[in-house]
């Protein structure tokens, strides 16, 4: 999943966290623009579609670096759109006189 779109929940005040099954859920990294910014957050991605914040955890070594290659590459696209964005700066060209 190379993007995850944002949801927010609200509990009510006091109300205990829903606890995830393990089996019906995945971990996934949500990536967004805020102004000239690429921001990563790790989430739990539920059976039911609810994302809930949770740590990224990587059982080998082998599976980190490549969830860490995916999102590298998932970051740049977020850079490359953010200067798609962008108007043209204007360059100027020095002649000597």
């Amino acid at each position: 999943m190379s993007r995850v779109k944002s949801t927010l929940r609200v509990r009510p005040p006091g109300a205990n966290p829903p606890q995830p099954d393990p089996a019906s859920a995945r971990s996934v990294f949500g990536v967004r623009v805020m102004g000239q910014s690429v921001v990563v957050e790790t989430l739990l991605l539920r059976a039911d579609g609810q994302l809930q914040q949770m740590p990224a955890v990587f059982p080998s070594r082998e599976y980190a670096l490549e969830q860490i290659q995916q999102l590298g590459q998932i970051v740049l696209q977020h850079f490359d759109q953010i200067e798609r964005q962008q108007p043209a700066q204007a360059q100027t060209e020095i002649v000597p006189g």
